[in-house]
């Protein structure tokens, strides 16, 4: 999982991106269908746009369970 922050316009305006960037072959994510590129936007109900890359590692860390939000794009990989 890998985040950026990317900066816009001259008021620097910032919108923070963590995307899936290694789905290991043949694990419970590969099954669910989680995919290189996926854009994390949610775990468990919790919004996590806004999150540090440490407070989102954290918070997918200490759950047993997760159920995320991602957003992909046909055709990337």
């Amino acid at each position: 999982m890998s985040t950026y922050i990317l900066k816009r316009g001259s008021a620097g305006l910032t919108e923070r991106i963590t995307y899936i960037d290694y789905v290991r072959a043949n694990s419970a994510a590969a099954a669910a269908g989680v995919r290189r590129g996926d854009v994390v936007v949610a775990v468990n109900g919790f919004p996590v746009l806004a999150e540090s890359h440490k407070a989102l590692v954290d918070l997918m860390s200490s759950q047993l369970n997760l159920c995320l939000v991602l957003l992909y794009q046909v055709g990337v990989n």
